[in-house]
C-alpha cells in the first residue's frame, strides 16, 4: 500500500485511528476474539448429532414407503385394477 492509502481507506469505511490502536492493543494482549468460528456446547453438539440421526432415519423410512407405493402402483397396472380417478367396471 501506498502511504495514505490505508488513511483513506480506513476513512471510506468508517475506521478511525482510535479503533484500530484498540484492535492492535488487545491483540498483543491476546484479548481480542478468535477468527475461527465458534465452538458448540457440548449440549447443542449432543443435539445436533441427535437430530441428524433422526433426519437419517426419517429419509430410509421415507425411501421404503416411496418404493412400497411404486410396489402398489405396479401390481395395480399389472392386475389391471382401477385405481383412484379410474371409473370401476
Amino acid at each position: 500500500m501506498e502511504p495514505g492509502e490505508a488513511a483513506a481507506l480506513f476513512r471510506k469505511e468508517g475506521i478511525y485511528a482510535s479503533m484500530v490502536r484498540r484492535w492492535r492493543d488487545e491483540r498483543l494482549n491476546g484479548s481480542l476474539g478468535s477468527l475461527e468460528a465458534p465452538t458448540e456446547e457440548p449440549e447443542v453438539r449432543k443435539e445436533t448429532l441427535a437430530l441428524q440421526r433422526r433426519v437419517s432415519q426419517l429419509e430410509k423410512k421415507l425411501e421404503k414407503a416411496d418404493t412400497i407405493l411404486e410396489v402398489q402402483k405396479k401390481l395395480l397396472l399389472l392386475f389391471d385394477w382401477p385405481g383412484e380417478g379410474t371409473p370401476s367396471r
